[in-house]
């Protein structure tokens, strides 16, 4: 979510205050034009091919998190203890189909290595 899309003008007006007061007055005044003027792609093939990609490419990181979180937190619920390496194997772990896996097993095991098991 951006600064843009809160739909409370007066919280959208504060956060773009607090926002604006970090930066130093000329990036300030770069960044309030930019606002006033939102970027808008002409309508062409090409353009419209990079935003679906870049949209698509967001999707599935979001996926991703999901997926990662949800293998740690059923080990957690379960009780099942992960050690740094596990946790640092699952949270890198960008492959839907094998974090899938993980959560499968996730519901039954009874070990972190049954779990990340490359079987």
């Amino acid at each position: 979510m951006t600064i843009l899309a809160v739909e409370d003008a007066e919280l959208r007006e504060e956060l773009l205050r607090a926002m604006l007061s970090m930066l130093g007055e000329p990036l300030a005044k770069i960044v309030k034009e930019m606002l006033m003027k939102p970027l808008v792609l002409p309508d062409v093939p090409i353009y419209n091919e990079i935003v679906t990609a870049l949209e698509a490419r967001g999707e599935v990181r979001e996926k991703v998190r999901g997926k990662v979180e949800r293998v740690l937190r059923l080990l957690a619920t379960r009780g099942v203890a992960a050690d740094e390496a596990a946790r640092t194997r699952i949270t890198e772990c960008r492959d839907v189909a094998r974090l899938d896996r993980w959560c499968d097993r996730a519901v039954t095991a009874t070990s972190v290595a049954a779990v990340l098991a490359d079987n």
